[in-house]
């Protein structure tokens, strides 16, 4: 989609380049702000890695961006709660769901932070998948 969205941007921005008129001026622009987002989605990107282990009693968070991976390991012993976030609205046609760590200092952590998965927007889905970190954590759900 990035590539997609910086071709689109380049050729809407070169087509009207230099044309002068006032609609060619705002089709410049706006293959300027095209191309510039796609870049921006493409250097940003990310992707996140969940990993439960009742083993080491630990939540390890993978998050890959281009520029370097970071972890996160949470022990079960700061989980507080886990907690189900409602994102987006139904308005604008895009509701879907993620995970949240409560830990016992206050903190939240987002387990899937708006990466798109199959599943995202389907609740009974991502409680079941609540329901089986829970039984993980605490031994029951």
């Amino acid at each position: 989609m990035g590539l997609a969205g910086m071709a689109a941007g380049a050729w809407l921005a070169k087509v009207c380049a230099g044309v002068p008129d006032r609609n060619a001026s705002a089709g410049f622009l706006l293959g300027l702000l095209i191309l510039g987002l796609s870049l921006l989605s493409l250097l940003m990107g990310e992707s996140r890695v969940v990993t439960v282990s009742p083993e080491r009693r630990r939540v390890r968070l993978e998050i890959r961006r281009r520029w370097g991976t970071r972890l996160e390991e949470t022990p079960f012993s700061e989980v507080e709660r886990i907690g189900l976030t409602r994102q987006g609205s139904a308005s604008n046609g895009s509701v879907y769901y993620d995970l949240t760590l409560v830990l016992k200092d206050g903190t939240e952590r987002y387990l899937f932070g708006g990466c798109a998965f199959e599943g995202r927007m389907n609740r009974a889905k991502i409680e079941g998948l609540r329901a089986t970190i829970q039984n993980m954590i605490y031994g029951h759900p």
